[in-house]
């Protein structure tokens, strides 16, 4: 630590009434008082000049994707708002048009055959339903009509037809039996009579032939033909049965999938309706014109910074050919030019919208050209964030992209207590200031803090009105390069 300063012939200051006296020859050294207030009033970045108002020139389509041949291209110069820039031709683009005006008739017409025939199934379907019903009620009519009436009536029927026939076939047989009994009584041999007695007997052996034939029929009428019948309505019940129910089930999925389909159709017409309607404009939109008036430069400024100003008067060349999104100029306002910059986090919240600021530049010199805070974002990066600053005269020597000096003026900049840099002496990461006392002037130790427009913060070791040296005794600061010397030469060694 450095050793107790001596009394110097600072005594020579009067600091009250009745002090020291200085002698002729000597100097009252100069002091300062520690002020309590900002440190600093502005914020100081740095920056790049870019036009306040803009317009970046591309070709710009909605839906054409190949490249642009370019027939005529204007110069870098003052542009009027609406003043032609660039003019291509594309004869795919045309091509390209008329195929799609064609595709999109085709699809019209094949939505409309589509809902046609959606009215046409519909009718069908009603009937199909309405046949499927009526089917279902004829074949359940049927099978109830043979269960409850007409399989009773026709098993009635089979057993009286057999009776009729066992009956008769009696009768024959009893006729056989009396006329035998009469032509055997009566001892007749006649030939008629033995005809009528033949033939008697035939017509019954006959009779009782069918008789059997019958009875097997009934038999099988009765057991198999009335039984396969009630299978077979059965069976066609429940084929109209399954018929309907699928009917019912498929038909509104068939409708749903109709609907889907028509639906499908109608949205890529439409999207086919919008393509086409994107062509057409992109025709139309091969002739660029400017969006403002301004200055217009073949190329792209972004950033802070221009990209293609080399390249860019050569791609406009006619016969040239560039792809749909291209930058082709950049139109400014010569007349409006901002500054770009960024502020630290620690100085945000001093930095707002409507603040006034200056700007200096290398070409201005040491003139400071009166701005304003246009817009601070809301979100940065890195711990910075955007700034733009309009300025609020006109300077015909000002460029787009110069760099440049901004002090923008705080909004209610903390209040602390702070010396000139010029008052602190450093030794060994210390920090000393000399206070004026009643004996004269004492070192100090202090804590400092930021440093800005000269001026230091004090965090620790003084208080607000005190009376320090404006600069350290010229013999410490002759005895610390004498100190700084030595130990340099022991570092040599």
């Amino acid at each position: 630590m450095r050793r107790e300063l001596w009394i110097l012939t600072l005594l020579t200051v009067l600091l009250a009434a009745g002090g020291p006296v200085v002698s002729a020859n000597e100097t009252a050294p100069e002091t300062v008082v520690v002020r309590r207030g900002p440190l600093g009033s502005a914020v100081d970045v740095k920056g790049v000049l870019v036009p306040a108002h803009k317009e970046a020139v591309a070709i710009k389509l909605k839906a054409w994707k190949g490249s642009l041949e370019i027939v005529e291209a204007a110069s870098e110069g003052r542009v009027v708002e609406g003043q032609p820039l660039v003019r291509f031709k594309d004869d795919d683009l045309e091509r390209h048009v008329e195929s799609t005006r064609l595709s999109l008739e085709s699809s019209r017409l094949k939505l409309q055959r589509m809902e046609r025939e959606a009215a046409i199934k519909a009718e069908e379907r009603t009937y199909e339903m309405d046949t499927a019903v009526r089917s279902k009620r004829i074949a359940d009519e049927k099978l109830e009509q043979f269960v409850t009436v007409e399989r009773k009536l026709r098993e009635t029927e089979a057993i009286h037809r057999m009776e009729g026939r066992k009956i008769s076939l009696k009768n024959q047989l009893e006729e056989l039996q009396q006329l035998e009994k009469m032509y055997g009584e009566d001892d007749l041999t006649e030939e008629t009579e033995e005809i009528v007695l033949r033939r008697a007997r035939r017509s019954y052996e006959r009779s009782l032939k069918s008789y059997e034939f019958s009875k097997q029929r009934h038999d099988w009428f009765m057991t198999q033909t009335l039984p396969r019948e009630l299978e077979s309505l059965k069976l066609s019940v429940r084929k109209a049965t399954n018929k309907h129910e699928r009917l019912k089930t498929t038909q509104p999925l068939d409708i749903q999938k109709e609907k889907i389909s028509l639906e499908s159709t109608r949205l890529s017409l439409v999207g086919l309706e919008k393509s086409y309607a994107h062509l057409k404009a992109d025709l139309e939109a091969l002739t660029v014109k400017a969006p403002m008036a301004g200055y217009a430069v073949p190329g792209h400024f972004h950033g802070g910074k221009w990209s293609g100003l080399e390249s860019g008067a050569a791609m406009l060349e006619p016969g040239k050919k560039v792809k749909p999104g291209t930058h082709l100029f950049t139109i400014v306002d010569p007349d409006s030019l901002g500054v770009d910059t960024a502020v630290k986090e620690a100085n945000l919240r001093h930095v707002k919208a409507g603040l006034p600021a200056t700007v200096t530049t290398a070409l201005t010199g040491k003139a400071k050209l009166e701005a304003k805070v246009d817009s601070v974002a809301r979100y940065g990066s890195g711990g910075s964030y955007k700034v733009r600053v309009l300025l609020r005269e006109k300077n015909e020597r000002l460029r787009t992209g110069l760099g440049c000096k901004v002090k923008i003026t705080k909004e209610a900049p903390d209040e602390v207590l702070s010396v000139p840099v010029k008052s602190i002496l450093e030794d060994d990461g210390s920090h000393y200031v000399f206070v004026l006392g009643d004996d004269g002037p004492e070192q100090v130790e202090v804590r400092v803090g930021r440093k800005a427009d000269g001026r230091r913060e004090i965090t620790e070791g003084l208080k607000a009105g005190q009376r320090i040296l404006k600069s350290p005794p010229e013999e410490l600061e002759e005895e610390e390069e004498h100190d700084d010397d030595h130990d340099n030469d022991e570092k040599k060694k």
